[in-house]
């Protein structure tokens, strides 16, 4: 393709290509903005290069030798790219642009390496129809460019951001925007490598968006990545919209690691439109913290169908092994969101079986839960109940109201 004296032979890059006289100058090249993407390719004779257009290429091979800029290398190549007729001519001019856009990269020139990206993604668009050979080829291009080894000039250039500069943040954002999804699996290791909340936040925005467009990398992410960078990713899927987000983040509630359980409850918790019934298992996970974050969404209104599990899971629990920290929660939860119904069964559990003080809702725990429980339902036969306790002739229906003042 090149010469031994550094002459592009356009011959063999360039078939059906014609190049326009008007865009080179004898002294010095500026590529014009490249336009007419949607128009159709024209199948044309291969053309030689005149003195003055080899002069323009010479230096453009100059400046991409001594690496003063790579921004003339790029309008050209995409120029070329615009006129190739033939599938295999079209594929080696873009395997040029992918290894100039690595080289604009390495020399952190934002601007440059997002105009290309966008110029490609309006070709891609506007050949649809046209030429539709160009599609897929441009689709493996940014899979490339976006996968794990393609991906590392970008993240080096994230890493290293001067999170101050807002220009650079913009242009980093909307190259992010371009790439394929696939580039979620070099991004979410950065959230856990980064300390700046600004760059933390253009990388959750950037890998939002991917995966709208594709779920398929980020819940490869999930199962493979280690448990701090699966915990940072977890927010996302509660912004995410559709049923496979959702069923996604039901799997991780049931995650091995704890960590990641307790970040998926609160986002879920978090979500709109949560029932009951989905929240309810929780209140038997191993970790304390999630239990609590149960019992306080199933606490959180008036609701009959949290009313009827809560005392259908403290009559049961009498014959299994409750924590008594979650029979005050689960007691305090039915407080909250039950009403007259549960009324019966608080009485039965505070008053019933006043000899009763070593087994069955006549342990104190058991009592002095029911007296929390009345107390949050504030109501007049709350009251009521909690009176004729306070004046019970079973020291241990006494004490349970006492010690629940403490």
């Amino acid at each position: 393709m090149w010469d031994a004296d550094g002459t592009l032979d356009l011959r063999s890059l360039n078939r059906g290509f014609v190049y326009s006289r008007e865009m080179a100058v004898a002294e010095d090249v500026d590529a014009p903005p490249f336009e007419g993407m949607a128009e159709k390719f024209e199948e044309t004779q291969p053309c030689l290069l005149t003195a003055v257009e080899e002069q323009a290429l010479r230096h453009m091979v100059l400046a991409e030798e001594t690496k003063e800029t790579n921004e003339g290398v790029l309008d050209v190549l995409i120029i070329i790219l615009q006129g190739q007729c033939r599938q295999e001519d079209f594929e080696t001019t873009l395997s040029l642009l992918r290894d100039e856009f690595y080289i604009v990269l390495a020399h952190g020139e934002l601007e440059s390496g997002l105009n290309m990206l966008e110029n490609l993604r309006v070709l891609m668009m506007t050949s649809q129809s046209a030429t539709p050979w160009i599609v897929p080829m441009l689709e493996n291009f940014f899979r490339d460019v976006s996968s794990l080894d393609g991906m590392s000039g970008i993240c080096q250039l994230l890493t290293g951001l001067d999170t101050s500069n807002q220009e650079r943040c913009v242009l980093l954002r909307k190259m992010l925007s371009l790439l394929d999804p696939v580039a979620i699996g070099s991004l979410a290791p950065l959230l856990v490598q980064v300390s700046s909340p600004v760059l933390e936040q253009l990388l959750h925005d950037a890998i939002e968006m991917l995966a709208g467009r594709d779920l398929l990398p980020l819940e490869k992410i999930f199962k493979s990545a280690d448990d701090p960078v699966i915990e940072k990713l977890v927010p996302i899927l509660g912004r995410l919209p559709g049923q496979r987000a959702g069923q996604t983040l039901q799997k991780l509630i049931r995650h091995s690691s704890e960590m990641v359980r307790r970040s998926a409850v609160r986002v879920f918790l978090q979500g709109a439109g949560r029932e009951i019934r989905e929240v309810f298992p929780l209140i038997d996970d191993h970790a304390s913290v999630i239990r609590e974050m149960a019992f306080r969404f199933l606490g959180r209104e008036k609701n009959a169908q949290a009313e009827r599990l809560l005392m259908d899971y403290l009559a049961k629990s009498r014959s299994i092994t409750v924590d008594v920290n979650s029979l005050v929660l689960a007691f305090d939860a039915l407080g909250r969101c039950g009403g007259l119904p549960c009324l019966p069964f608080l009485r039965r559990v505070l008053l019933g079986q006043g000899w009763n003080w070593f087994k069955g809702f006549g342990k104190p725990r058991y009592r002095r839960g029911a007296v929390v429980a009345l107390r949050r339902l504030g109501m007049p036969e709350a009251e009521a109940i909690l009176a004729r306790a306070a004046g019970s002739i079973f020291p241990v229906v006494r004490s349970a109201v006492k010690d629940a003042e403490v």
